[in-house]
């Protein structure tokens, strides 16, 4: 289930396709507490060694935790007609018993075409852990919990409207936000989107992911460090 901040289901989502020069296409007004949107997600969940591949996508963006370790980001920007998820394997980062998936979704909203498809009040995620089947094992929905995070303050925008420059203010964000011990009690419940119209599809191109790698080589000049990361 496609699950939102709920401050957007008052808001019915339109198509941006259009030519660039087009003279009759008019969209809606955004409201400006829309945009630069940051979104936390939590979903607890057991581990029942089933678990094998994780599908995932968001609009516009998510950074994805698993047990506080950032594995995964996307998905490449795309209309929602073949809107595409990613699909991960879990099995390395999960551990016994208690675990918790966590997300950092972000919505730009504003209406360009040089760097995000958004602006278009399509705001969210959609993840499910799936068996060696393809059986769903667990996914989003309102057992999911959530909050907008304040942290990330806009001031303006800059190229083109393709970036907003932040103020970040890091006392509105606990550092464990993605960890299994923090307590969410105080965030909502995710809210279902039953009117959701994403047509997903599987992305084409390799996940950006992250990892730790020490350096092969580490000099120190003039008090900076170089560092050289091997041929990988």
């Amino acid at each position: 289930m496609w699950i939102c901040s709920p401050e957007f289901l008052k808001n019915k989502p339109f198509s941006t396709f259009h030519r660039q020069l087009e003279q009759h296409f008019s969209a809606p007004p955004h409201p400006d507490h829309l945009k630069n949107f940051h979104w936390l997600v939590r979903k607890t969940f057991w581990f029942t060694g089933r678990e094998c591949a994780l599908e995932i996508s968001a609009d516009d963006y998510f950074k994805c935790f698993l047990n506080g370790r950032r594995i995964l980001q996307g998905p490449a920007q795309a209309y929602p007609g073949s809107y595409p998820f990613l699909r991960f394997d879990l099995r390395p980062f999960l551990r016994p018993g208690k675990n918790v998936l966590a997300l950092h979704v972000y919505y730009h909203g504003c209406l360009n075409s040089r760097a995000w498809q958004s602006g278009d009040f399509r705001q969210g995620a959609w993840f499910r852990a799936v068996d060696s089947c393809g059986n769903t094992l667990w996914e989003s929905d309102r057992d999911s919990r959530a909050a907008r995070c304040r942290a990330w303050q806009q001031t303006e925008t800059i190229g083109y409207d393709t970036q907003f420059v932040e103020k970040i203010r890091g006392d509105l964000i606990s550092p464990d936000w993605n960890t299994v011990d923090f307590d969410d009690s105080l965030w909502e419940p995710a809210v279902e989107n039953p009117f959701d119209d994403h047509t997903l599809v599987p992305q084409q191109t390799r996940p950006v992911f992250v990892r730790l790698q020490q350096p092969a080589k580490l000099k120190w000049r003039d008090g900076v460090p170089f560092g050289a990361m091997g041929g990988q």
